[in-house]
């Protein structure tokens, strides 16, 4: 009894053994991050070119270029977003663009597919081609197994081309927002496809007719061509906290609590959800807020200062996605005094009204710098807060790049404690002339006809045109540095392989550049030149022994 007891013990024990070998867990790998995408978020179509659009389009989302500024059909465009055209908005878009798709590029491969992906189910991972480039035609099913941060990253050396009618189908919680096509040269899209996903492409990216897509169209040096289209972007971003500390010092005598201050945050001038509020001590008020530029003010206490601290300090702060941010409000009483905050809101604006960022801006009192000088932000903003009743003098002292700079100086004077003064500025680019004259290389004679084409430092054609029957042709260029270059000769000349480099640097700048052109050799009989008595020698020899052959014929015949 007790050896069979025994073997009972051994068999059960044997068996845990397995079943705790076979039902060990496997390592798990860690799930695959998403990707950055910076401000590029905010974005349903940013293109390094032009953008070009045919019939009735639907786009919602932010649209961008930089560095191009041609839209062209945008009024048959529907647009539920901004529109940033080679602006500080465009450039910064840009730059996170490059950051994302450089990300996505090194992501390691979890599994080389074939290059057709239609009838295909895959799950979260960075997938490459065995052709270098990507085709769908059909359907691709992605499934999330239920995780609703699941990542799908698309690496494709080339093209990425979809057939009419093929469709990208997000299963068990996949989203778009997380779905992204590195394509290292350009994508198509068949006509009346669905797309889904955000395309990183290093060049362009075609969408034909009736094409849908749910996600994002970035294409970082090419252009971005419509026909048709639904494109919609988001929402994606993740939303951003920004805390708000209030702080009292009341060493001199004061008596107020944090509890006694109101807070202001404000957007665009109006406050947001759960604003005004009043001050909270250390860990601060909490504010779930969107990605955006915020304005956080208080309303004045006598008695007490007020100045800023942390993530700012003149209550201006911008959140990206995903960003928790704080600013702490200190209070100072000053025995005897009666503080007020008044504020000046300053805009800046470009001559095409477009905002203007990196402009640097002095308050002056009664000819006496107040504080530091400021500089706008990305939305053109600069505030000046916590200023008394007075006199003051608002001028520009910094100039951003490409732009004359601005001589006005704004007189303000505030009579109220609460009183907030709007004001703005206006630059002028730098703007100058080239002009190019054409000529003959030994006459001198003025050349029409001639076909040229400037360049910008990043190599995008700005202006091209051909010389008038003067022989000129005048460009008006902003600030920048250029390359000229003869695109087609004038009739019976050779076309020039010289390039021109401009530089405007000065408003009002004339850039002279003189191209010559050499005539072409004639490719038929080169008649002789009068004097020249070589050619006539040799015609009077061919015509005598043409004459000789002929008398020789004529006597052989006689015989």
């Amino acid at each position: 009894m007790k050896k069979s007891t025994n073997k009972i013990i051994l068999s059960l024990f044997l068996a845990a053994s397995m079943f705790g070998t076979i039902g060990a867990p496997k390592q798990v790998q860690a799930a695959e991050a998403t990707i950055t995408m910076g401000t590029t978020a905010n974005f349903a179509i940013l293109s390094g070119e032009n953008i070009t659009n045919t019939g009735s389009t639907e786009i919602t989302g932010d649209v961008g270029l930089y560095a191009g500024t041609a839209f062209t059909g945008v009024a048959q465009v529907t647009l539920n977003g901004e529109m940033h055209l080679n602006d500080e908005v465009a450039l910064t878009a840009k730059n996170d663009l490059i950051t994302a798709y450089n990300d996505a590029a090194g992501r390691s491969v979890t599994k080389t597919i074939p290059r057709e992906l239609g009838g295909q189910t895959l799950t979260p991972g960075v997938y490459t081609s065995s052709e270098k480039d990507f085709l769908l035609n059909g359907i691709l099913t992605l499934d999330a197994l239920g995780d609703p941060n699941a990542v799908f990253i698309f690496q494709t050396d080339s093209t990425l081309i979809t057939g009419s009618a093929s469709s990208v189908v997000l299963k068990r919680n996949a989203t778009a927002c997380n779905v992204f096509w590195k394509v290292g040269s350009s994508a198509t899209l068949g006509s009346n496809s669905i797309f889904a996903g955000t395309i990183l492409a290093m060049t362009s990216i075609s969408l034909q007719t009736g094409a849908q897509v749910r996600g994002q169209l970035l294409a970082r040096d090419g252009s971005v061509t419509l026909d048709t289209n639904k494109v919609v972007s988001g929402p994606c971003t993740k939303t951003t906290t920004l805390n708000i500390i209030k702080k009292v010092v009341n060493e001199d005598g004061g008596t107020s609590v944090a509890g006694e201050f109101t807070i202001n945050v404000l957007k665009d001038g109006v406050n947001v959800d759960g604003s005004p509020s009043k001050g909270m001590d250390a860990p601060g008020r909490p504010y779930r807020l969107a990605p955006g530029t915020y304005t956080v003010t208080e309303e004045a206490v006598e008695g007490y200062e007020a100045s800023y601290s942390g993530d700012s300090e003149d209550g201006t702060i911008t959140l990206v996605s995903g960003d928790e941010k704080t600013i702490t409000i200190t209070n100072t009483f000053v025995n005897g005094a009666i503080v007020s905050n008044a504020r000046i809101e300053l805009t800046k604006y470009d001559d095409d009204d477009n905002l203007l960022p990196g402009a640097e801006f002095t308050l002056y009192e009664n000819g006496v710098e107040v504080g530091e000088p400021l500089v706008t932000d990305e939305n053109g903003k600069i505030v000046f807060t916590g200023l008394s009743k007075g006199d003051y003098t608002v001028q520009e002292t910094g100039t951003p790049e490409g732009y004359v700079p601005s001589d006005v100086m704004e007189e303000i004077t505030i009579l109220e404690d609460d009183e907030v003064i709007e004001v703005s500025f206006i630059n002028t680019k730098i703007m100058g002339t080239v002009s190019i004259s054409k000529v003959d290389s030994k006459t001198k004679a003025a050349l029409a006809g001639a076909g040229f084409v400037i360049t910008d430092n990043a190599g995008t054609e700005v202006f091209n045109g051909k010389t008038d029957d003067k022989g000129m042709l005048l460009a008006e260029l902003p600030y920048g540095k250029y390359v000229i270059e003869e695109t087609t000769a004038p009739e019976n000349y050779v076309k020039t392989d010289k390039k021109y480099s401009v530089d405007i640097t000065e408003n009002g700048q004339v850039f002279n550049q003189v191209v010559e052109n050499t005539m072409a050799e004639s490719k038929g009989a080169v008649l002789p030149m009068a004097g020249d008595t070589t050619g006539s020698i040799f015609l009077f020899m061919g015509v005598l022994a043409i004459a000789g052959g002929i008398l020789m014929m004529r006597k052989k015949q006689i015989a």
